[in-house]
């Protein structure tokens, strides 16, 4: 199984990396103020097919498989692409399985914001929903191990809550009285979620190795170029290979995900579970390596750390991912 990008693929790498660089560079956080993943934001993803890159061309979208949408959301999580975007990919997929063509052509145009549901967790009720990227959402979008259901949120009181990632607006809502407006059986979407998560906390892990290596060349302390001592390069060469094992593990989860696998979905776990550990690492040592400026507002670092931490427990976190591997049954 070759796991290096071909032509092809690297073109949509490519591709990705430079919408991404020029309309959605990971600086922008730094001057964002409120809400910044408007319509003309979503239009912007919509124009070049990447809500429905995996969707076949007779459901409206762009006819690729899961192989190219990972890469695309690789470089999402390298620039800190827009958290909505994934959501609204995988509700434009239950829709098309549900049967609705409109909605899912509306969804692959950017027309809705999508949020994402959640379960609150231990720190609020039992019937609440933690929203993310709820500002301006038409829907909702719940995923389970075995189904998804997109509910729409007319009428539904939000309260919002701070997020650790600052640049994604949190909400809680109570979800009973939602009206479901389409809802599909099976792992698929579940699968997809972690899939499209492990691929952007691998980007993020790749950026801050990148972003670290490049510093420790022209940071000097003592008239000397601060990846010259052994303390420091040891450490980058390590966030370097957790970077490389949880990009490996992901592409070829992505490929069983498209060959369609017996243990595509054991292969997908491990690879979240990878990117989880890689992301969080990584990104923890890219502040440490930097020093005292990566501690400030003003650096980057913290904007990389907050997002990997906010996507390592989504869709499993490492607790879950570790006891779906061990019951696992792996493919002869």
């Amino acid at each position: 199984m070759d796991l290096f990008p071909d032509t092809d693929e690297s073109q949509i790498i490519d591709a990705a990396a430079d919408f991404l660089r020029q309309e959605w560079p990971s600086e922008r956080l730094h001057g964002l103020i409120g809400f910044e993943f408007s319509s003309d934001g979503r239009t912007s993803f919509a124009d070049l097919g990447w809500f429905g890159i995996a969707l076949p061309e007779d459901q409206g979208g762009v006819g690729m498989t899961a192989v190219e949408e990972v890469l695309f959301h690789r470089e999402m999580g390298r620039y800190l692409g827009p958290f909505g975007v994934l959501a609204i990919g995988l509700a434009a997929r239950v829709a098309a399985a549900a049967g609705l063509p409109g909605l899912r052509d509306e969804l692959i145009a950017g027309r809705h914001a999508v949020a994402l549901a959640v379960p609150a967790g231990f720190d609020a009720p039992q019937e609440k929903w933690r929203l993310f990227e709820f500002v301006g959402a038409g829907f909702a979008l719940r995923i389970e191990p075995e189904g998804a259901a997109l509910l729409s949120l007319s009428g539904i009181e939000t309260v919002p809550v701070p997020c650790l990632d600052k640049s994604v607006p949190m909400a809680l809502a109570d979800l009973r009285n939602a009206d479901v407006v389409a809802q599909i059986s099976g792992p698929d979407i579940a699968r997809r979620a972690r899939l499209g998560a492990a691929a952007q906390l691998s980007g993020i892990a790749d950026a801050v190795t990148q972003r670290i290596n490049e510093y420790a060349k022209v940071r000097e302390t003592f008239g000397r170029a601060i990846g010259s001592y052994q303390a420091v390069r040891h450490e980058i060469a390590n966030m370097a290979v957790r970077s490389e094992v949880a990009r490996a593990q992901l592409y070829y989860a992505a490929i069983s995900e498209r060959d369609g696998r017996d243990d595509a979905a054991l292969q997908i776990d491990a690879a979240k579970l990878l990117a989880n550990e890689a992301a969080v690492e990584n990104c923890d040592w890219n502040i440490q390596l930097h020093g005292g400026i990566a501690t400030t507002a003003e650096h980057d670092a913290h904007f990389f750390f907050k997002r990997a931490r906010l996507m390592a427990l989504l869709f499993g976190g490492d607790h879950l991912l570790k006891q779906r591997i061990r019951e696992a049954q792996v493919a002869e």
